[in-house]
């Protein structure tokens, strides 16, 4: 019982702070977090990054990293800076293709646990996600709402 009462005094720090942070971002509107563009850098240092396994769109990131890197950078910065600026993603990058991996070392495959499942989206979406991460990432240091975190980013 008084496990269940830890865990919910902090999930109520939790949502107060997130509902703070909120409340925060809406009153900075010229100099928070939601209103700092993607940079040329920020979109620069994606090249390389991700799977080259294609997403539901059928773009792979060899195609994104061989393309004239300033050309691809200029539109990804664009396009980038439209959805964090809208707060919206295309419908498109919501799309998955799901598959089932047998795990190994498995005595039988006869039964669902023997197998996982991994989620293969847009290369786009995968790659602004990276950059919203590390941006969340700042703003939660910087508020010590996250003591420590082992995000691969």
């Amino acid at each position: 019982m008084q496990k269940e009462s830890l865990q919910s005094s902090d999930d109520d720090w939790i949502i107060t702070t997130l509902q703070n942070l909120k409340e925060k971002a809406v009153m900075e509107k010229d100099d928070g977090i939601m209103s700092r563009s993607i940079t040329e850098e920020e979109v620069r240092q994606t090249f390389g990054q991700c799977s080259n396994t294609p997403g539901p769109d059928g773009i792979n990131a060899f195609i994104i990293d061989n393309a004239d890197r300033n050309e691809m950078t200029a539109c990804l910065v664009r396009l980038w800076n439209k959805v964090w600026a809208t707060g919206s993603l295309p419908e498109n990058w919501k799309l998955e293709h799901r598959m089932l991996l047998a795990k190994p070392g498995k005595e039988s495959y006869n039964d669902c646990s023997a197998y996982r499942t991994v989620s293969i989206t847009d290369i786009l979406g995968k790659r602004l996600e990276k950059n919203v991460v590390k941006h969340l990432i700042r703003v939660l240091d910087g508020n010590a709402v996250v003591k420590s975190h082992s995000t691969k980013v």
